[in-house]
């Protein structure tokens, strides 16, 4: 009997630690989860544009002749009347970088990146404090860029011509228990052209080009 009194004590005392425990790790978590998940969205704001950046660069330097997205038009003297871009090359360009910016992202590892768990504490002399809380990134919807342009005055009568690409990007950021949706904004040089001599009109007659590239 008294050997059965003192196994009930001990399940009652096990139980009792056990909800003590829950109830702390419950409320640890309510603290943190917050904490982490703001933590994450900023990094993979900043993860997801260099991204995009090193994509961009990518189709830049090894599959872009910059010349190519202009269209000339010279009067019959051969002096520059107006500059416009190509509209069938900036969509095959715009296509490009989409397909190459999906590429890079889906083929991350399961775990992007990690954060340590000591951010939680909000001090600059723990915030590395392991454990490290691995971050997944998912694309959601479709990849959505534009092309803009602006036009600056260089030196007499010349002028700078530059070419971006607006990027819009809908990501799932995921963390153990938690998770949540961003959308990540960037615009990324394109091409640069300076026009020399008499400044031509600079239509940009197609600068509402608009793709969306469907995420498989």
């Amino acid at each position: 009997m008294k050997n059965l009194n003192l196994k009930n004590k001990i399940a009652i005392i096990f139980l009792l630690i056990l909800i003590i425990m829950l109830f702390v790790l419950n409320q640890l978590n309510k603290i943190a989860s917050p904490i982490l998940l703001q933590e994450a969205v900023k990094e993979s704001y900043n993860f997801i544009t260099k991204t995009v950046n090193t994509s961009v660069k990518t189709v830049v330097t090894e599959k872009l002749n910059p010349d190519e997205l202009f269209i000339m038009t010279y009067d019959k003297s051969g002096s520059l009347v107006s500059i416009d871009f190509d509209p069938t090359t900036v969509n095959i360009v715009l296509s490009t970088i989409a397909l190459e910016i999906e590429q890079n992202i889906n083929n991350l590892p399961s775990k992007a990146y990690s954060i340590p768990f000591g951010i939680v504490l909000r001090n600059a002399f723990l915030s590395n404090l392991g454990p490290n809380i691995p971050v997944k990134l998912k694309l959601v919807g479709s990849i959505v860029n534009n092309v803009s342009t602006k036009v600056t005055n260089y030196g007499i009568n010349n002028a700078l011509i530059e070419l971006y690409v607006d990027i819009e990007i809908n990501v799932h950021v995921v963390l153990p228990f938690i998770s949540d949706d961003i959308k990540v904004l960037t615009s990324v040089p394109l091409a640069l052209k300076l026009v020399r001599g008499n400044v031509p009109e600079y239509y940009a007659g197609n600068s509402n080009l608009l793709l969306s590239v469907p995420i498989e």
